[in-house]
């Protein structure tokens, strides 16, 4: 009795915050037993959202992956420890692009941050929704002052071209351009210590499954937003 008195004031709860602090994109339909989503843009998140989507901490659960790959790239000798460039923030966030604005993109029912990014003075992290993914930093150049390069080498010694575009300094918003295996892609990110500078699209489910639907971005050439030199 106690749970379904909580789902009750929670889902009355969500249905009035999702009208004052957004539009709403998507509700699951009515009549879905035990089960409630709902996609709205939030302009005035929660602290402990952006904490979260900003918290790129390695976790304990994935901390006995990210030894074994921290070891595997020792063990390849391309771990160099020496490269570092000042004044290029070193966490990033994934960003989408919704109706000609960039937005942050939580699903509070996950538990890893999908799409994000940190690096050390020698070490690349991809943080996935399953777990880190480690290259090393083979070289790392300032081309001018919003653009930065980094040669990569996975544990399998396969190389890529990561290229950061940075074109929006006081937001902290840069596209990232990657070659690997003969292909490109673009994709925009935000320095995460400005979280707060773009609005924030939630995707919050409550359930016994713990599901979410896929919100569905529309596709975009991010290419286009880099600046012509």
């Amino acid at each position: 009795m106690r749970y379904w008195f909580s789902i009750i004031c929670m889902l009355l709860y969500l249905a009035s915050y999702a009208q004052q602090v957004g539009d709403t994109l998507y509700r699951s339909p009515k009549g879905i037993k035990g089960h409630y989503n709902t996609i709205h843009i939030d302009r005035n998140p929660s602290p402990k959202f952006y904490k979260a989507i900003g918290n790129l901490d390695i976790s304990k659960e994935d901390s006995t992956k990210y030894l074994q790959s921290l070891g595997f790239l020792k063990f390849a000798n391309t771990y160099n420890g020496k490269n570092v460039v000042a004044d290029l923030p070193q966490k990033w966030v994934s960003l989408e692009m919704y109706r000609d604005s960039f937005y942050l993109y939580y699903m509070p029912c996950y538990l890893r941050q999908q799409g994000a990014i940190s690096f050390s003075d020698s070490v690349f992290i991809y943080h996935t929704q399953h777990y880190p993914i480690l290259q090393s930093i083979n070289e790392l150049s300032r081309i001018d002052s919003s653009t930065f390069q980094f040669q990569l080498l996975s544990v399998n010694k396969n190389s890529s071209l990561l290229t950061i575009h940075i074109i929006d300094i006081l937001k902290g918003i840069a596209i990232f351009e990657e070659h690997y295996f003969g292909n490109v892609s673009y994709y925009p990110m935000i320095d995460a210590n400005k979280l707060q500078a773009v609005p924030m699209i939630v995707n919050f489910c409550l359930g016994a499954d713990g599901s979410a639907m896929t919100f569905d971005f529309p596709k975009v050439d991010f290419s286009k937003f880099i600046p012509k030199k």
